[in-house]
């Protein structure tokens, strides 16, 4: 470790203001979370709050929770990134990226913000502050412009533990009824409204007008999302090396989707495409393609393999590492998704993460 920080100081020195020297310290970060010495860690991020990504925070914090390590340090570690996040919401100390329009990178970094004020939250929920943790946690949705599943859900179960029973029952229903929901949240809502109403009668149909509105949005979203314009024809290699070519698959029915590891929700999405991607194994006639583009390291290939290998995804990644392919599909953001038919016409295009896994699957499945 100590060569790693060696090895970034001297570069730094050597090339003052290189793009390189935030990805040098999140790999440090990154390597003192995957050997768990968390305390290491927070001194690093503390140290050097400047130099790390704003989502390097979250992602230390994230793993302390998964793995219910030493929640004291991964409070401090969560309220460095609320720090480091708000200054970059009111202030960005970078130039806004070419892709990116104003509001999407001001949407870009309030969500970080909202992640890190997750986590923040989440701990205070481990640590049974949780009469604290309802205020931060309704921030965090908030910032995250009440889309994401986990934050929803985790606010959800906040308001019912802390006695909120009406306010719960008005929250949960809308993120059901926006397609925002949980499975977990349906029975979070059950419990919400037998202790506002003292039984659970009527209950099936209270909650089933919110899921029958939930459905008919997204299929009148759907419907109203519809295209019909040719896909641009690529080759490009996977990380075996194999050549993959568009027409090669005429016929079928063609998943592509564009992302990279450094990308929140994309890898927030990917949970609910392994579910797909297993769910559609046996079926010849739909395939799926996951183009890595817009990486921000040298050895693009190593990085992208690597993250699949860790968490065990069984996606058939394709190396778009001069960007070219997500250039010809006009991606504006990521993950961006497109379902072409078996005519090579793309059919549907979605952009970004719905916020849950159950939603996702639901509209690749229309």
């Amino acid at each position: 470790m100590n060569d790693k920080i060696t090895f970034a100081k001297k570069y730094e020195n050597e090339h003052s203001g290189s793009e390189y020297i935030g990805y040098m310290h999140d790999l440090i970060a990154n390597s003192y979370r995957d050997a768990k010495d968390y305390k290491s860690a927070y001194e690093f991020l503390k140290n050097n709050s400047d130099k790390v990504s704003t989502y390097r925070f979250y992602s230390v914090a994230k793993r302390m929770l998964d793995e219910n390590e030493d929640m004291k340090t991964a409070l401090e570690i969560a309220k460095l990134g609320v720090e480091k996040n708000r200054q970059e919401v009111e202030n960005p100390s970078k130039d806004k990226p070419e892709f990116f329009s104003n509001s999407e990178w001001e949407d870009e970094r309030k969500h970080y913000l909202g992640l890190n004020i997750f986590a923040y939250g989440n701990v205070l929920y481990n640590i049974d502050e949780k009469s604290k943790s309802l205020l931060v946690l309704e921030e965090a949705v908030n910032l995250t412009r009440r889309e994401d599943g986990s934050i929803n859900e985790l606010y959800s179960k906040a308001l019912v533990e802390n006695g909120a029973y009406g306010k719960a029952l008005d929250e949960i229903s809308k993120f059901i009824e926006t397609g925002h929901g949980t499975v977990i949240m349906k029975n979070l809502l059950k419990e919400a409204y037998l202790n506002e109403k003292g039984s659970d009668e009527d209950f099936s149909e209270y909650a089933e007008k919110f899921e029958d509105a939930a459905k008919e949005k997204l299929i009148l979203k759907l419907e109203n999302e519809m295209i019909l314009e040719p896909a641009p024809a690529f080759t490009l290699n996977d990380l075996d090396g194999n050549v993959v070519s568009l027409t090669d698959y005429k016929g079928k029915t063609i998943i592509v989707d564009f992302w990279a590891t450094w990308c929140g929700p994309c890898r927030a999405s990917f949970p609910g495409m392994k579910i797909s991607v297993e769910k559609y194994n046996d079926d010849e006639n739909v395939k799926f393609f996951f183009v890595n583009s817009w990486e921000r390291v040298e050895d693009k290939h190593k990085i992208a393999a690597d993250f699949i290998s860790k968490n065990e995804y069984p996606f058939q990644v394709l190396m778009d590492e001069e960007n070219k392919v997500i250039e010809m599909f006009k991606v504006s953001g990521i993950p961006t998704k497109f379902i072409i038919d078996g005519e090579g016409n793309i059919r549907f295009k979605s952009v970004g993460f719905p916020g849950t896994d159950e939603q996702l699957v639901e509209e690749l499945d229309m």
